[in-house]
């Protein structure tokens, strides 16, 4: 696992090493803007910003349910398959938390690192839906979750695996690199940090 983190890290800053306390993780994750906040920070409006701005200096109220203990449950098991879909060489958990270097407040934690025989270096998400899920496209928060994670990583190639309550296996997509993306996503993002900086001024010009 360090081994893999050692080779992204080239192209990447590290914000928070792997397995340091969950305060420490938490309190670097609220300075910047994360790979599960950015589709929200990019679409949303001014008060979906100043919702992720609230959580973000006094914590989320919502501390899960049962659907998301599932999820959590689930991550090993989505993790341990995804190792044996072709091309796979090597595959790691992670809770490691990254930021860009071209803007370290850019940041992003993914569940895995690994190795593909003609991808290279690829992130991992996988993600745990309820019973009757049968879409067979990435949503699109999760697309931009992806795209975030590849510019954090400066990495081509992201592993989308989900499983479905009661359906046995996993199900799983290769999403690559779009840049034309990542450029709008991390244009939104400055102007949320220099909103943020401006100490989260409620008249906003260019914003409605």
């Amino acid at each position: 696992g360090r081994r893999l983190m050692g080779a992204l890290s080239t192209r990447t800053v590290v914000i928070v090493d792997q397995g340091a306390p969950e305060e420490e993780w938490m309190d670097a994750r609220a300075e910047g803007v994360t790979a599960s906040e950015i589709h929200a920070v990019a679409a949303g409006s001014r008060k979906t910003h100043r919702r992720i701005l609230d959580e973000k200096l006094n914590g989320a109220t919502f501390t899960g349910n049962a659907h998301t203990r599932r999820g959590h449950e689930r991550e090993a098991i989505i993790l341990a398959e995804a190792r044996l879909i072709d091309g796979v060489i090597e595959l790691t958990g992670s809770n490691a938390l990254f930021g860009a270097e071209e803007n370290p407040l850019h940041r992003a934690t993914p569940d895995g690192v690994g190795r593909h025989a003609t991808r290279g270096l690829f992130g991992f998400e996988g993600k745990s839906h309820d019973a009757g899920w049968d879409r067979d496209t990435v949503p699109p928060d999760h697309f931009d979750q992806c795209q975030w994670g590849m510019y954090v990583y400066g990495v081509d190639w992201w592993l989308y695996a989900w499983a479905v309550e009661g359906v046995p296996g996993i199900r799983n997509a290769w999403i690559p690199r779009d840049d034309f993306r990542i450029d709008h996503l991390a244009q939104q993002a400055d102007l949320f940090l220099e909103w943020r900086a401006a100490g989260a001024p409620e008249a906003d010009e260019d914003r409605k």
